[in-house]
């Protein structure tokens, strides 16, 4: 075991405050400069803490990496399912066999949402801009409160906004 050095000087006074003069306790009434490698010591480990918090923060930073690669990669290559909405405006039903080879984007709303309104004019935007290029944009509408299940008011919504892509109402999207 390497033992430590110590290199003290007098404590120095406090300069007097209104409480008067003060002086700073310290083992051995002295300031030390201590070995900044002390707690590598330790135990008689030279390097031994160093050691196991760079152990530590790899396995943090390897488990991390581990669980971002399973989160992003836990849908590839599964089916998606289908969709079974009992009511569409805009479209005749649709069914994933129908949007083979296309890229389909789905946007759940409800005509009563603040954020769902902000996004709509993008959604618009992006339905003419690339609708002919292969994307598909499907509304699924999705109520919250009771007044937004009131079909008549979904439908005059959808008018009065001028959505031109497929929505489907008030039904589930269930899994098969």
């Amino acid at each position: 075991m390497v033992a430590m050095r110590r290199r003290c000087s007098p404590v120095e006074p406090v300069p007097h405050d209104r409480d008067g003069p003060h002086e700073v306790p310290d083992v051995g009434d002295c300031d030390c400069d201590v070995d900044p490698n002390r707690d590598a010591f330790r135990n008689g480990r030279e390097g031994g803490l160093m050691f196991e918090r760079i152990t530590i923060g790899l396995s943090v930073i390897v488990a991390g990496l581990l669980l971002t690669w399973v989160v992003v990669n836990a849908g590839v290559g599964m089916k998606a399912p289908d969709m079974t909405n009992e009511i569409w405006l805009n479209s005749a039903p649709l069914h994933l066999s129908d949007l083979k080879g296309k890229v389909v984007m789905v946007e759940f709303w409800t005509f009563g949402c603040y954020n769902c309104r902000n996004v709509e004019p993008y959604v618009k935007q992006w339905n003419r801009k690339y609708v002919d290029k292969g994307l598909v944009i499907i509304g699924v509408h999705s109520p919250v409160f009771s007044y937004e299940h009131d079909f008549v008011k979904v439908k005059q919504y959808i008018q009065e906004h001028d959505i031109r892509f497929p929505i489907g109402c008030l039904a589930i999207w269930h899994a098969r």
